[in-house]
């Protein structure tokens, strides 16, 4: 037996002892006096409570819900909340009835941003807190530019506007992602070599993305996935490093003299 059925049976005896003992009942017109453990009652969606009903002549009053889309009620006097809104439960004995007014509050959801800025392969996680303990659901409106895990984190997939949707129970927020173009800046931003000798050149790229290295002249000067350059012959190749295969970075090799 569960606490909120002992708590039933505890509200029901006391509201047997409410009811005066020198309480007549007109047998011709049968109606009994029904007294409730309350009369009005606000929830939040997923809330449940027992209401004790006690009928003056003993007998056991039904329940009924006017909607059971906002609030359902068992035939034990179980209520629980399903979605926003106001109805009433009634408690019928014979001839006689009485309501519960049960009103059921919209889920608040808080997120930590409205807005939030990333880059590609970047990722940001959504703080939410609810007004309810009901599921959190999380969907992009544009999975090639932004998508979202069921924990919340939002992950930059290419440079463009989406909006994350947050929904728990029936109310749902927006979080506006904006996917930034990455930039590529390259250090030192020309070289001049022999023939033979190597040299590093830097990427600073803002986002988390590796570069693509490529030289437009092999022949002259090649350069390995770290960004090695190894002049090879006379002349001047463009080494560029590239993220996005969009973005990129040049620096020119110029060949000296020997």
């Amino acid at each position: 037996m569960n606490k909120k059925f002992l708590n039933l049976l505890t509200l029901a005896a006391i509201l047997i002892s409410c009811i005066p003992y020198n309480v007549k009942v007109n047998a011709a017109s049968n109606y009994p006096i029904i007294l409730l453990s309350c009369y009005q009652k606000t929830l939040k969606i997923g809330d449940s409570f027992y209401l004790a009903a006690v009928s003056s002549n003993g007998s056991i009053p039904t329940f009924k819900s006017t909607s059971s889309k906002i609030a359902s009620v068992t035939s034990l006097g179980e209520v629980t909340a399903k979605s926003p809104g106001t109805c009433k439960i009634n408690v019928k004995d014979k001839r006689t009835e009485i309501s519960c007014k049960i009103t059921v509050t919209k889920t608040k959801i808080v997120l930590s941003e409205k807005s939030i800025s990333i880059e590609h392969n970047e990722s940001f996680k959504l703080n939410v807190t609810t007004s309810t303990k009901g599921d959190i659901t999380y969907k992009s409106n544009k999975t090639s530019v932004a998508v979202v895990d069921e924990n919340g984190t939002v992950t930059g997939c290419k440079p463009g506007d989406a909006i994350i949707s947050v929904k728990a129970d029936s109310t749902t927020v927006q979080c506006k992602v904006k996917v930034k173009t990455p930039t590529v800046k390259l250090n030192p931003s020309s070289l001049s070599m022999y023939r033979g000798q190597s040299a590093k050149i830097t990427a600073e790229v803002s986002s988390k993305i590796n570069p693509v290295w490529k030289s437009n002249r092999t022949s002259v000067a090649n350069v390995d996935e770290n960004g090695y350059v190894t002049a090879l012959k006379h002349g001047t190749a463009l080494i560029t490093a590239t993220v996005d295969g969009t973005y990129n970075g040049k620096c020119r090799r110029y060949q000296k003299n020997m």
